[in-house]
């Protein structure tokens, strides 16, 4: 017997922005889920988080796949990987070779401008839920010009669907917050 699973996946503004749908409550969706894996002593009660106990198995890059090493999440020494929990497909750029079961710890996102091969199955489920994320940024204090997160926690706000534009930064320098992108509990099925 099958169950639901409820997995939070983060959908950042530029996604949206640039060319991706605004993902709605009760919209049936297909997407590639990426996962970035967490720092092990990264918090565990962050909403966003997951963990997943996987069928691993590692993933050949072949021509015309559109994903590239050294692309927003995937460095040359990543090992490609592919996850699979019932329908619940997710891509991970992992930190060494690995295959069969695995416990892993992070966050999902959902990937349309090549961190993912082409080819990789999409994960087809149901938006349950969608909150626009705004976050902290404080000035990198080695690079001029840098924002990084902040570490304040993240601030939700409950939607029906997600907007096509978010908040940016304000003109002037110094710390501020901004939204970044959506949150989504994406329902798929899954085992029991």
């Amino acid at each position: 017997m099958t169950g639901v699973l409820r997995v939070p996946v983060f959908v950042e503004d530029w996604q949206i922005e640039c060319c991706g749908d605004p993902p709605g409550v009760g919209d049936h969706v297909e997407w590639v889920l990426v996962l970035v894996a967490d720092e092990p002593d990264a918090p565990a009660s962050e909403e966003s988080a997951v963990t997943l106990d996987a069928l691993a198995s590692p993933f050949a890059f072949g021509d015309g796949d559109g994903a590239e090493f050294g692309g927003p999440r995937i460095a040359e020494e990543d090992f490609p990987t592919g996850l699979d929990c019932g329908d619940l497909h997710v891509f991970w750029p992992a930190p060494r070779s690995c295959s069969g079961p695995v416990r892993v710890r992070g966050r999902l996102f959902e990937e349309h401008h090549g961190s993912a091969p082409e080819r990789f199955p999409r994960t087809v489920g149901t938006v349950a839920r969608v909150r626009v994320v705004t976050q902290e940024y404080v000035p990198s204090p080695t690079e001029e010009r840098l924002y990084l997160h902040g570490d304040a926690p993240p601030r939700y706000r409950d939607v029906p669907r997600s907007p096509t534009r978010f908040a940016g930064p304000p003109e002037e320098d110094g710390p501020y917050w901004a939204e970044s992108g959506v949150l989504v509990d994406l329902e798929i099925p899954g085992p029991a």
